[in-house]
Formats: C-alpha cells, sequence, structure tokens
C-alpha cells in the first residue's frame, strides 16, 4: 500500500477482485451503482444472493441468532485512496518479531465483513483486514485452513 496520506474513498484496488466486485456493483445499483454505500441493506442483501457461488446465501428474516457473512473481495468499492493502483487483497507490512527484526507480514484488505439481526435487519458492516501469513506466527496454509473451516458455519 502507497505511504502517502489516504483519503476516504470508493475505490477499487488492482486486486484480483476487483473487477467482479465492479461488475456485480454495476449490476446491483444499475445506472446509481456510485450510490453503493456499507449502510445500504437492500444493497448489502443483493450483494451476499449474487456474491455466493451458488445463489444461495440469503439474508433471513427469521433466524435463530445474528447472521454473519464475509464476501471475499467484497470490500472493493469501499477502499481508501491509499489502495488505487495497489493490490488490496495482498498487502506487505514490514513488521518487528520478538527479537525487534522486521519480517514481511501478508495481509488480505478488501473483504467486507456484515451482520444482520434475527429478523433480517442490518447491524452493522465494516472492511475487513486480515492476516495471510506472518513469519513465525502463522503460515498461509493455515490461515487458509481455518477460513475453510469456518466458512458457512453457524456462529
Amino acid at each position: 500500500m502507497a505511504t502517502s496520506t489516504c483519503t476516504t474513498s470508493k475505490v477499487y484496488s488492482d486486486a484480483p477482485e476487483a473487477a467482479l466486485k465492479k461488475r456485480l456493483d454495476k449490476q446491483i445499483l444499475g445506472k446509481d451503482w456510485e450510490s453503493r454505500s456499507m449502510d445500504n441493506e437492500a444493497y448489502l442483501k443483493e450483494l451476499i444472493k449474487v456474491s455466493s457461488s451458488d445463489r444461495s446465501s440469503t439474508v433471513q428474516d427469521s433466524a435463530k441468532g445474528l447472521q454473519f457473512f464475509i464476501i471475499k473481495g467484497g470490500g472493493e468499492g469501499f477502499l481508501d485512496s491509499c489502495y488505487e493502483n495497489d493490490d488490496a487483497s495482498n498487502v506487505q507490512e514490514a513488521e518487528p518479531d520478538t527479537d525487534r527484526n522486521l519480517t514481511m507480514s501478508t495481509y488480505k484488505n478488501n473483504d467486507l465483513f456484515i451482520v444482520f439481526n434475527q429478523q433480517g435487519k442490518l447491524v452493522s458492516s465494516t472492511l475487513l483486514s486480515r492476516p495471510l501469513s506472518i513469519p513465525g506466527v502463522i503460515r498461509k496454509e493455515t490461515v487458509k485452513a481455518v477460513c475453510d473451516a469456518w466458512d458457512g458455519q453457524p456462529v
């Protein structure tokens, strides 16, 4: 990610998921696609539906508890201006280890996390930043296994 000052924006990065997310935004919102918002309940419900691989993920109007959704790459179009011309799905950050040596950690910063209540009303949504690898702490294979184990499971 660029080191310049970021501004709040609605940027799509150069991540592999960005082109698909832009197409989905245009499909959902039509000519008014610039009005997308992480507070727009109807938009988020449709985004969940159309981004599901089998179109079966939907927000329920009568659920047993809170409903959580993570849309991989769904944060595209909501990113800060610093991500323009960068890949928000593969962000390298230098971080000190326990011996104060700098190591390169990798993060995915373009996912969208959405929560609805039991009646299907939007509680909140936010951009999700998650580690892909942190040397000496977590490997990419472990992150994938954990995400795969949680995907589609009740919380």
